[in-house]
């Protein structure tokens, strides 16, 4: 059985797009034992933005979940009132991204053994 966890990334964190070294899959959680969701919300969806340069590297947005996606079997969700509320158009989601209603987020954490919060 796989343990659910769900990391939700409230500020831009380049921690999380910079790179990705075994150490930070290893601080995500990613290994074949969890099962690992990923919320963009508040400040969090600014990397929810295909055109925004982030990491040292200065790779877009797009570009870094890509890099990050094949290594979990989990979702990436995206608040799409934050999306809104930050002015990021809809077409500069980056599409591997699944928009999801503030109100679904309660959803998501009450299904999850545990919740992270950066």
């Amino acid at each position: 059985m796989h343990r659910k966890v769900l990391a939700i990334f409230e500020t831009p964190t380049v921690f999380l797009l910079e790179s990705t070294t075994p150490e930070v899959v290893s601080a995500l959680g990613i290994n074949p034992e969890l099962e690992l969701t990923i919320l963009l919300r508040k400040d969090g969806v600014l990397y929810a933005d295909k055109t925004k340069k982030v990491g040292s590297d200065r790779i877009t947005a797009g570009e870094a979940w890509k890099s990050i996606k094949p290594l979990f079997k989990g979702e990436i969700y995206v608040v799409k009132e934050d999306v809104k509320r930050v002015g990021i158009s809809p077409a500069r989601i980056v599409s591997d991204l699944e928009l999801i209603n503030k109100k679904d987020v309660p959803r998501l954490i009450a299904k999850s053994d545990t919740v992270v919060v950066y």
